[in-house]
């Protein structure tokens, strides 16, 4: 390996690495109440100051809440500061499974029929090559059998009459 191919390698790791710690850095929006410092670090890093409040508003969104506890001392503060950050966090939509699973039955369905059909095509042109070829092998056996027969003739005229060598 070459001392290129070595440092295009390591500079690809490191920025790759730093994109990524970067990127979390920026999407962690603790508002001060903790930091990301990557996974190569033991992740998150939270300080016992903040506190996180989950309620659900009148749209029926869930509103995710990261407050900064005023006091400090003895660890009893109670979490009575401003929010830092409030982001409203979309509901999850609800399924019919039961719908759900009627259409992947029917995809199966016809997934199976689909392979049993492309299953008896391959094995119908299999067969068919595979005459093809039996006849192309019985062609070229009497060809054979042919050029043996007039060899063996000629062989025996050869024999009948010997060549002069005056």
């Amino acid at each position: 390996m070459s001392p290129r191919l070595l440092w295009f390698f390591l500079g690809a790791g490191v920025g790759a690495w730093w994109a990524t710690d970067k990127k979390m850095q920026e999407s962690a929006g603790t508002g001060g109440c903790g930091s990301w410092h990557g996974r190569w670090h033991g992740g998150w890093h939270g300080r016992g100051d903040c506190k996180v409040e989950r309620t659900i508003d009148a749209n029926g969104n869930e509103v995710v809440t990261i407050v900064k506890s005023s006091g400090k001392g003895n660890g009893n503060a109670t979490a009575t500061g401003e929010p830092s950050t409030s982001a409203p966090v979309p509901k999850l939509p609800t399924y019919d499974w039961d719908t759900e699973r009627a259409r992947v039955r029917a995809f199966s369905q016809s997934a199976s029929e689909s392979v049993a059909e492309l299953s008896e095509a391959t094995l119908d042109t299999i067969l068919q090559a595979t005459e093809a070829l039996k006849a192309k092998m019985a062609e070229h056996r009497a060809l054979r059998e042919a050029e043996k027969r007039m060899s063996m003739s000629m062989e025996e005229e050869r024999a009948k009459t010997p060549p002069r060598l005056v």
